[in-house]
């Protein structure tokens, strides 16, 4: 690249009061071999429009910014096409330097650090954005019809893209199409499922195309090079799609598997909250029911988290009978009531309905031929109390993401503590224990499984603070409560930032930029092919899976892949 360089020394934020910045400027001249200019404010609309004029008219294409750090300001002194060097005098010179400092010091420290920015710009070269061979897509696949998935689908067609949604079930919804009413904002009332209306939403939208009765057989490629395979009544169909959006969803935990103490499969009157909310009161009005919080969830040798919603759906529950029935006994037996979010006003709700709640850590449910009764300890009375002769006791089970149904957390925890044996050449390529999964989402055809890892109990999460929204593969965001548990609200919420994040996946990674965390790089790593010892390592510690392996174990990078 042919380079012009012009170094701009900015004034502003006590530099010009702590430097000598004609002295600077000479500096900086000489150094660059090209003009140099001060400016009191380069940020300020005169500053960046005389940056503008000199790359517009001047031809200028590399330009040392002597001013403030180059984590701020990155939007202002960005022109493309041209090398930008930030010299950071206000950070690294002034503002780190006590204000008696020897002033010769200080100036010979900003010399220095324009000096170097400038050989740094003249031995900068600009990247080349990698463009693949092949036609990239933007299309955004969404796997699950659930309100994760439509709110996804439909959001990603709101912002121009096209939309391929993929439920395996017949009927688009999830489990909120067995939710008649819900608890939502501002959480004071029960109101009517929207789900309807979404649903209607998408299927007429002619940017969205709907796949039900369907799985992703297999699932290839990269970020806007992914090649999916979609099984539908037995026919086959291969698609490309720049982003995925991973929102299948959750079933109830298995009521069969909680401890006996709780009495399921004893009686037909011990029911399960998904049993309640599918049911409903269709058929009968129960006089005297109980609501058992944490049923297998916050337990170390069933569910060890709290699945957050079971205790706003149980609330629910209650309200919902004492509407139908103002005279009914409604018990809610909890450990510790959680309502995150704004849901406080609902429990005030329930309270004010009749609803008698019960804190008691270890609840026991005794089934005597048709009678069923509910003893425990108080806390807050510290006496034992009794329910009797109850119609009704709702177990309260948590939510199991899909990603993790079949799998022991318990083995695989300890499966992670022991190390992995030694291989034969003749095995196939080893998948590490993270990722073995029961459920089939996605198929990837990755050389680190087939589906993606979790960060915890079986969520295909990455790190909820630092990287919202992402998997530990590049381009495949998963949400609503396959991410992790939460209600109804949280999960459009979800699923519209999910959205948001696969659009702009496809929208770097088709200027050959990288994604998150070093969104707009447009450099790539390459590998020396000639010195590879066909060790794995790179294709086996690479946590983002950029690397596949062809059958001698020779690394095949996928640079879209690549974060």
């Amino acid at each position: 690249m042919q380079k012009k360089l012009s170094v701009y020394i900015c004034g502003g934020c006590g530099i010009g009061e702590a430097l000598n910045l004609e002295a600077l400027k000479k500096a900086g001249a000489k150094s660059a071999q090209g003009p140099c200019q001060i400016h009191p404010r380069l940020c300020g609309p005169e500053g960046v429009a005389l940056l503008k004029k000199d790359v517009a008219e001047q031809g200028v294409n590399g330009l040392i910014i002597a001013a403030c750090s180059p984590r701020v300001m990155y939007d202002v002194f960005d022109f493309p096409g041209c090398l930008v060097e930030r010299v950071n005098l206000r950070e690294q010179v002034v503002w780190c330097r006590p204000p008696d400092s020897d002033q010769e010091d200080i100036q010979a420290l900003a010399e220095d650090y324009l000096r170097m920015g400038v050989v740094k710009i003249k031995k900068m070269e600009p990247p080349e954005a990698y463009k693949p061979d092949r036609e990239i897509s933007k299309d955004i696949l969404i796997v699950g019809g659930g309100i994760a998935g439509l709110t996804a689908a439909l959001d990603v067609s709101k912002a121009g893209y096209k939309a391929i949604l993929v439920e395996k079930e017949a009927k688009l919804g999830g489990f909120q199409k067995n939710v008649a009413r819900r608890a939502t904002y501002p959480y004071k009332e029960v109101t009517d499922n929207p789900l309807d209306r979404l649903i209607k939403d998408v299927t007429e939208n002619p940017r969205i195309t709907v796949y039900t009765n369907a799985t992703v057989e297999k699932t290839e490629g990269g970020p806007c090079l992914f090649k999916a395979v979609i099984r539908q009544n037995g026919d086959t169909e291969e698609i490309n799609a720049g982003a995925i959006v991973l929102a299948a969803g959750w079933k109830p935990y298995d009521p069969s598997l909680l401890p006996q103490k709780l009495g399921y499969g004893r009686s037909d009157k011990i029911v399960t909250n998904a049993w309640f909310e599918e049911k409903g009161l269709a058929g009968s009005k129960p006089k005297n029911v109980a609501f058992l919080q944490c049923a297998g969830s916050r337990d170390e040798n069933h569910l060890p988290y709290c699945s957050t919603v079971c205790c706003l759906a149980s609330l629910k529950q209650a309200v919902q009978l004492k509407e139908a029935d103002p005279e009914a006994n409604v018990f809610v037996v909890f450990k510790e009531l959680r309502t995150p979010g704004q849901a406080e006003d609902f429990y005030r709700k329930a309270q004010e309905s009749g609803v008698t709640f019960i804190r008691c850590q270890d609840p026991e449910v005794v089934v005597s031929g048709s009678k069923v009764t509910v003893k425990g300890l108080d806390d807050l009375l510290n006496e034992e109390v009794e329910l009797p002769e109850l119609d009704l006791v709702v177990l309260a089970t948590g939510m199991v993401p899909v990603t993790a149904l079949g799998v022991d957390v318990k083995k695989k925890e300890e499966a992670e503590k022991k190390e992995e044996p030694a291989k034969k050449e003749s095995e196939a390529l080893p998948v590490p224990v993270d990722v073995i999964r029961a459920s089939d989402c996605l198929n990837l055809a990755y050389r680190q499984g087939p589906e993606l890892p979790d960060l915890k109990y079986g969520f295909p999460d990455s790190h909820f603070v630092c990287f919202p929204y992402e998997s530990r593969r590049t381009g495949i965001y998963p949400a609503g409560c396959v991410r992790r548990p939460m209600n109804s609200a949280s999960t459009f919420e979800d699923a519209t930032g999910a959205a948001m994040k696969a659009i702009q996946a496809v929208e770097l990674i088709s200027q050959g930029k990288a994604v998150h965390p070093r969104s707009g790089d447009l450099s790539y790593p390459e590998i020396n092919l000639s010195r590879c010892t066909q060790c794995r390592r790179c294709t086996d510690e690479c946590p983002f899976g950029a690397l596949n392996e062809d059958e001698k174990s020779n690394p095949l990078p996928q640079p879209t892949r690549c974060r």
